[in-house]
């Protein structure tokens, strides 16, 4: 083979390799570049991805935030609530203690008026016939007495005298003149003539010629009672079983009284 050829071979040989070394590095330059590109790609996606997990974090923190806010305000207010239930409890504890005070009060009101109304609309206490003689409110004045056969008289007329003094102060009532009756009926209460202790206890009931006054007027209801007087007797019975309490009352007024 001459010179030329191998020379053109060599050239062809080192073109050849030339340009293998440019595809390789062009090649190696592609995949570099494709590396680099992959590696940044990569990078924005994890950057992304980090972004979105952060986005969601926060935004299920202030979920969760919201939420422990909102069952927060829900306690307070169930708290409040339970607040207004326990104080409206207390308000309906004291309405019913008031009512039930009231009602009590109401009823046993009413009980008095109803024993009073009906209980002294007819009156009892008028047991005597009355009498032609007429007494003045002054008379009589009775002085003690001894016993002796001449007196016995004298102790009779005075008896009869008494039961005058209490169907004058009747007549008196009847016509509408109470304190002047009121006053008959106390000479002769004092006497302990019953049906005079019944007039003036039914007198301190109806505030006829005196103020009223319930234990006073029951006091000597039970006194004339006590003296067998069944008029009496009804009646305090029947303020015993409807007002025991007015009638513990008036039981120590009585002991009192004589």
């Amino acid at each position: 083979m001459s010179n030329n050829n191998l020379s053109l071979a060599n050239q062809l040989l080192r073109w050849f390799e030339k340009m293998k070394t440019n595809y390789e590095n062009n090649i190696k330059q592609v995949l570099n570049q494709f590396e680099a590109n992959q590696e940044k790609q990569q990078t924005r996606l994890d950057k992304s991805h980090d972004a979105h997990i952060a986005s969601l974090t926060q935004s299920y923190q202030q979920q969760i935030a919201d939420k422990n806010k909102h069952i927060a305000q829900l306690e307070s207010q169930i708290q409040f609530y339970q607040q207004q239930l326990i104080q409206q409890q207390k308000n309906a504890e004291q309405l019913n203690t008031r009512y039930d005070t009231v009602v009590t009060c109401m009823l046993t009101e009413k009980r008095r008026d109803f024993n009073i109304r009906d209980i002294f609309d007819d009156d009892e206490f008028t047991v005597f016939e009355p009498t032609t003689s007429k007494l003045s409110v002054a008379e009589p004045t009775l002085q003690p007495t001894q016993q002796t056969p001449s007196n016995q008289e004298q102790e009779a007329d005075e008896q009869l005298s008494i039961e005058q003094i209490y169907q004058q102060g009747v007549e008196l009532r009847q016509q509408g003149q109470y304190s002047a009756a009121f006053e008959l009926f106390q000479q002769a209460a004092e006497t302990q003539l019953p049906q005079a202790m019944g007039a003036l206890g039914r007198a301190y009931f109806l505030s006829e010629g005196v103020e009223e006054n319930y234990p006073l007027g029951l006091a000597w209801l039970i006194n004339a009672a006590n003296l067998a007087f069944s008029p009496a007797q009804t009646k305090v019975d029947q303020f015993k079983e409807n007002d025991p309490e007015l009638y513990q009352q008036a039981l120590e007024l009585a002991e009192q009284l004589l």
